[in-house]
């Protein structure tokens, strides 16, 4: 099972490596990306990952 730490590591290094594609993703794309990582971060905050 995966700490905070590794999560919060985890998405910061996707944050990071995707922030190319994300700029050329439309506002809708972004929303819903947006939406998937606080859903995520919400599952791991909540001990369900």
């Amino acid at each position: 099972m995966a700490s905070k730490q590794d999560i919060k590591t985890a998405v910061n290094k996707l944050i990071k490596g995707k922030k190319m594609m994300i700029s050329a993703l439309s506002s809708k794309e972004k929303e819903e990306l947006k939406e998937r990582i606080q859903f995520a971060i919400r599952q791991a905050q909540s001990g369900k990952v």
